[in-house]
Order: structure tokens, then sequence, then C-alpha cells
């Protein structure tokens, strides 16, 4: 009779891990299977950025069925969907996006089936969201020809800090183009902003200013420093004790004896 309630206990053990698993799961085993995640590594605080997971290996390669879930989400991040699966493809897209900017990580683990055994491989994603600058130009086409693939880049002082790229534009014709980058990385100070157009005659690979579409400088305050938030506190304790004293000196004169 002592023997019983082990036994049952390891029987709501075995229940309790079952349920754990996928419905199909059969062996849970690692092999011949992949995933991975492509995707921006920096994104912009309140902007939705697209990644891509694809299951692969040589079981995914036989599978009928592909599965993910993501996971570990913290917070101040939001994966959308945490979970999908689906019986024609391997590849899935998931939307990010922060609410704040800090460091992130997340996990995403990628289910596969051939409909007798059920596969699985998990991997993380780490990530660093940043306070976006939006500065907009505008490019125009010469009049007697477009172009097609032509890159924009974003310099501050000599660093390419972003590029875009121009798929086609018509003879004539202008464009209003949106860089998106960050001030979080630079030192405090004045910096030289220039976008540049790069035509494509130059060394292949390497980013060639050919025409410039903005230069303008801009100013990086610093945050706020531990001694100035000592002096805030400082000054804020002092005006509410001054005060409390001057409504007590004032108090004291309406006495009548």
């Amino acid at each position: 009779m002592k023997g019983k309630p082990i036994i049952i206990a390891a029987l709501a053990l075995i229940l309790i891990s079952s349920l754990s698993l996928p419905a199909n799961a059969g062996s849970m085993s690692q092999t011949g299977v992949s995933i991975r995640i492509d995707g921006p590594r920096e994104i912009f605080v309140n902007h939705t950025e697209h990644f891509t997971v694809e299951i692969g290996g040589i079981f995914s390669d036989e599978a009928v069925n592909w599965s993910i879930d993501v996971e570990d989400v913290p917070r101040g991040l939001s994966v959308e969907p945490m979970f999908a699966d689906s019986t024609t493809r391997s590849r899935f897209q998931i939307n990010v996006t922060a609410t704040r900017r800090g460091n992130y990580k997340f996990s995403v683990a990628g289910f596969c089936s051939d409909g007798v055994e059920t596969r699985f491989r998990r991997t993380s994603i780490e990530l660093v969201a940043r306070t976006p600058v939006i500065t907009k130009v505008q490019i125009r086409a010469p009049l007697d020809y477009g172009f097609e693939n032509v890159d924009v880049g974003l310099f501050v002082g000599d660093e390419l800090i972003q590029t875009r790229t121009i798929d086609a534009l018509e003879a004539n014709k202008t464009m209003d183009i949106e860089m998106m980058w960050s001030k979080d990385e630079l030192s405090r100070g004045e910096h030289t902003l220039e976008i540049w157009v790069d035509y494509g005659y130059g060394d292949p690979g390497v980013f060639n200013k050919g025409e410039m579409l903005l230069s303008t400088s801009i100013y990086v305050e610093g945050e706020p420093g531990p001694w100035r938030i000592v002096i805030l506190v400082i000054l804020v304790i002092a005006s509410v004790l001054f005060f409390m004293y001057y409504m007590r000196k004032r108090k004291r004169k309406r006495r009548p004896w």
C-alpha cells in the first residue's frame, strides 16, 4: 500500500510531461533540423520590423508539417504571431516591435513532423532598440534619363550610418525619402550630417559620394549625469523646506496673543 502513492505520482508526472509536448510529437530529436532567423539586429522604438524564421535540415525536407513557437519575450518587446503552423511551407514571418530602447533577447522553437515523428530546434536572437530620428530629403532624376538601383547614404561625420536603395526613378521625376537613424551611440557635441547619392559610377562594394542632397549640423545632448540628479533633488528638498518654514512663520504672525 505504501508504494501506491509513489506509483500514482510517477504516472502523473509522465502525463504532465507528455501534455507539454506538441500533439503530434513523437521522439523530440534535434537531428536533421535547423532554424534560422533573418532580420536586423538593431531596431527602432515603436517601429515594427519584419523577421523571417526558416526551418531547414534533412528531416525538414521530408516533413509534412512545420510550426514555430516564440518563447521568453521580455517586457517592452512585442512579437507577433507567437505561434504559427503550416502544412505547405517551412518559412514564417514574425513582426517585432519595441516600446522602449534597450537590449532584448527572445527564443524561437521550430518544429517539423513527417506524420510519424516530430523533431525540433531552438535558437535565440538578441536585439538593440534605439530611439529613432527621421530625416527627410528629396531626390530628382535628370531631365533626359532616369536611373535604377541607386543608393542613398546618410553620414554622420565620416561614418556611413544608413543606406536606402531606390529601385527606379523615371526621368525628371522626384521622390521623397525618409532616412531613419539614431543619436543614441553618438558622442555629446556637434556633428555634421550629410546625405549623398551613389550613382554606381565608382568602385563596387564602396559607397561613392556622387551628389549631396543634404548637409547640416546637429547637436547631441548628453544624458543627465548623477551629479545633475543630486543637485535637482537638493533643490526640490530645499524648496519644500523653505515653503514649510514660510507657512509656519506666516501662521505665527496671525496669532492674536
